[in-house]
């Protein structure tokens, strides 16, 4: 019964506070851009990479 009441007690009054959806937002927004440079460096860069080893015959 207690655990109980100092389970309800510590819970919040909203689901979701404003600092909450901002850090979510934040980090959402990091893994996108991220997202992005990889596949930026996966199309481009590694290609690159790929026929300069076929050239050399490795």
């Amino acid at each position: 019964m207690i655990q109980t009441l100092s389970w309800k007690a510590s819970l919040k009054e909203q689901i979701f506070t404003k600092e909450d959806i901002r850090e979510y937002l934040t980090l959402a927004l990091i893994s996108i851009i991220l997202i992005v440079i990889a596949a930026w460096i996966e199309a481009n860069v590694t290609l690159k990479i790929a026929k300069t080893m076929l050239a050399k015959g490795i």
